[in-house]
């Protein structure tokens, strides 16, 4: 259960957000949120999952939701063939590497304001009950109880922050004040 959200250009080796390499095995990638708005001017070759083409079958990949702003960019890269996948080419990508076959289309996942930081999810989301139960994994990452289905990504779909939105309560639309009228 994570969102991973564009990339940190400042780092070396900024190939993808998330990159298998080196020895893997019994590598497990559920309940995720892949989104790629990275300027294709500046890095053209980032995607968001990069693998090498040995550890396919040591990769468990399902249950996630991928988009990136540029329809043209890829989404994921398998190093070793010519596994180059763009969200146009969802349909051959799942049939050549096996991943992702209960993953939803890639959409936009509609964060509330990704770029000031939000990633919480609005409405109509396409990750919202998309995921798959993992025992032991009840809360999400502000702490508030998983749905069943779950949600893709770090946070849970919650209605209320939308319709408490304007900070009336305690300048936070994640607390109730503890005031009673």
């Amino acid at each position: 259960f994570n969102t991973f959200y564009g990339v940190n250009p400042t780092l070396a080796n900024y190939q993808a957000q998330l990159y298998f390499s080196g020895d893997v095995t019994n590598a497990v990638v559920r309940n995720n949120i892949f989104f790629n708005d990275v300027d294709p001017t500046f890095n053209g070759y980032f995607m968001c999952v990069k693998a090498d083409v040995e550890h396919l079958s040591e990769i468990d990949m399902d249950f996630n939701l991928f988009f990136t702003s540029d329809p043209g960019a890829s989404i994921v890269d398998i190093v070793g063939i010519s596994g180059s996948y763009s969200m146009a080419e969802w349909p051959t990508y799942m049939s050549e590497t096996g991943w992702d076959a209960h993953s939803p289309a890639p959409e936009d996942p509609a964060f509330i304001n990704a770029p000031g930081g939000d990633l919480h999810l609005s409405f109509g989301s396409p990750a919202i009950g998309a995921g798959e139960v993992v025992p032991g994994v009840v809360v999400d990452h502000d702490g508030y109880p998983r749905s069943v289905p779950p949600t893709l990504g770090a946070y849970t779909y919650l209605l209320w922050p939308e319709v408490f939105r304007d900070d009336f309560e305690s300048g936070s639309w994640s607390a109730w004040s503890t005031v009673h009228p």
